[in-house]
């Protein structure tokens, strides 16, 4: 789950410093930010790390102004899904 955070969280960031989102990030951002439990093995430095990027990501939203949240390819949005649902070994 760290993972998957770790990744919506930074792209949906950087989605914001260019005015412009993709609509599979916007729609599954929310949930990304509510998750506060990660695996134990995750080193704290990097819990904490990634939870400075949410508080950054939410203060984004929060004052977004305007924004484009750009319609992606179903076939981009499942190629993302399979890549983040492989597991690691």
């Amino acid at each position: 789950m760290f993972t998957k955070t770790l990744y919506f969280v930074s792209i949906a960031i950087e989605s914001m410093k260019y005015k412009a989102i993709a609509d599979f990030i916007y729609s599954k951002l929310n949930s990304y930010l509510k998750n506060n439990k990660f695996e134990e093995h995750i080193d704290k430095n990097d819990i904490e790390m990634l939870t400075r990027d949410i508080q950054i990501c939410k203060k984004l939203i929060d004052d977004r102004g305007e924004f484009e949240i750009r319609k992606t390819s179903d076939s981009a949005k499942s190629r993302v899904d399979y890549i983040l649902g492989l597991k690691m070994d």
